[in-house]
């Protein structure tokens, strides 16, 4: 059994008996609701974007820095709390396509100086990163400085502007060919792209601050992700225009 790990990332005083507790034989596609209607995801890997993102209202002005904020999938963690009323800040090489008095734009990349920066958030979303394994496989040198070493960037400058509380976008990627069906969080990892190295060696080095530094880097690995705004040239819009 395992505790919500999204209420984990609350401190307990301010959300009072939210806990919920998922056997690990749920299948892949099940989804529970905690006693504070928190939607989470069961262990082995639900695709929905919106599913692990926990429902913040009430609780105070929470300021989040989002690396990757302009991309497909940080767009969407970018919308949830700005209409909750909560403060935003999209780390990104591109300006983010909505915009809100809430929202605030830092141009630069995971590989700048980013203490000041995270500085006064009180959590960090890592979802930048180079996409794509054919993209990655072809240039595996800068897939590893920017997934890997950038996250590791991320994680040190994060500990430097004393914010513990993180969300780290891995892949399902890191398991490479299952061995076994369902896949389990505890499965077997055996990465074979450059995409699914560079995101586990993050994945080690996140575990690795967390007991070194005392950070609460939780990671979260997406398998196919889908939704509006996709581009043309992932899994499911294939699938679909096929």
């Amino acid at each position: 059994e395992y505790e919500c790990q999204l209420c984990k990332l609350i401190d307990d005083s301010r959300v009072k008996g939210c806990r919920f507790l998922a056997d690990q034989s749920i299948k892949d596609d099940a989804l529970e609701k905690c006693g504070d209607h928190c939607i989470v995801p069961d262990y082995t890997g639900s695709n929905h974007i919106h599913t692990w993102m926990h429902d913040l209202q009430g609780i105070g002005n929470v300021k989040r820095i989002i690396t990757g904020g302009s991309g497909f999938i940080g767009s969407y963690i970018v919308g949830h709390p700005l209409e909750q009323g909560h403060k935003v800040k999209v780390l990104d090489l591109r300006k983010p396509s909505i915009e809100h008095k809430n929202l605030e734009f830092v141009n630069k990349s995971v590989m700048d100086e980013l203490a000041e920066d995270i500085h006064g958030c009180d959590i960090v979303y890592h979802f930048a990163a180079m996409l794509g394994v054919d993209n990655s496989d072809s240039r595996p040198l800068e897939t590893m400085r920017i997934n890997l070493e950038g996250s590791v960037n991320v994680f040190k400058s994060a500990v430097e502007a004393n914010v513990k509380r993180m969300i780290y976008a891995s892949s399902s990627e890191v398991y490479g060919e299952p061995r076994e069906l369902p896949i389990r969080e505890d499965s077997v990892k055996g990465p074979i792209s450059t995409y699914g190295v560079s995101k586990l060696a993050a994945e080690i080095y996140a575990k690795a601050y967390n007991h070194e530094f005392g950070t609460d880097i939780r990671i979260v690995r997406f398998f196919n992700v889908y939704g509006h705004g996709q581009s043309n040239n992932f899994a499911m819009p294939i699938f679909i225009n096929n």
